[in-house]
């Protein structure tokens, strides 16, 4: 691969983000160039934004400290970068000779964080994600992690049986106060 991909990070000031970054520093395939974080991030460096929080045991990569943190309740093209790993996935699996691809979109269950229009703002970046993808779903109706919707990815082996072999979460509550208390 010539070019690298250029990836964005949400919740990248966060314990889960900053270990991403970490892992993508010198990636050969992979180029972090967008953050985005909860409102009281938004706005700053990401050196900033982290400052003596980073807990990794390598220093803060270079590349990152600079870039300036999105507020993550902003971020409009969540469904735009979900259909490309979407079909980046699809092209993997059919290199592994995989084709028949089922894919469970599992919605909001009856205990979960946040607000009803947050819900419905990540439900339809996944779905409008699929269909960018040329992929069709089946619902799982209230299966989804309490923090969000997500998609499944499911393959048959030789005898025809299932396994999930990936998923993709939509999590836009990573900064509400209810995950926070």
């Amino acid at each position: 691969m010539s070019e690298k991909l250029k990836v964005g990070i949400l919740g990248g000031t966060g314990m889960v983000g900053q270990r991403f970054i970490a892992l993508l520093e010198n990636h050969p395939w992979f180029e972090v160039t967008t953050i985005a974080a909860s409102p009281r991030s938004a706005g700053k460096t990401y050196e900033e934004a982290v400052g003596d929080r980073w807990k990794m045991t390598t220093p803060m990569p270079e590349a990152v400290k600079k870039i300036i943190v999105k507020n993550v309740n902003e971020v409009e093209q969540v469904a735009s970068e979900v259909a490309k790993f979407c079909k980046l996935l699809k092209n993997v699996y059919h290199d592994f000779g995989f084709d028949d691809l089922v894919v469970k979109f599992s919605t909001m269950p009856e205990d979960h964080v946040g607000d009803l229009a947050t819900w419905e703002r990540a439900e339809k970046a996944l779905a409008d994600a699929c269909h960018e993808a040329g992929l069709e779903y089946e619902i799982q109706p209230g299966e989804g992690a309490f923090y969000g919707p997500k998609l499944e990815f499911k393959l048959y082996d030789c005898l025809g049986r299932e396994w999930q072999c990936g998923t993709i979460q939509a999590d836009f509550q990573l900064p509400s106060a209810e995950r926070l208390d």
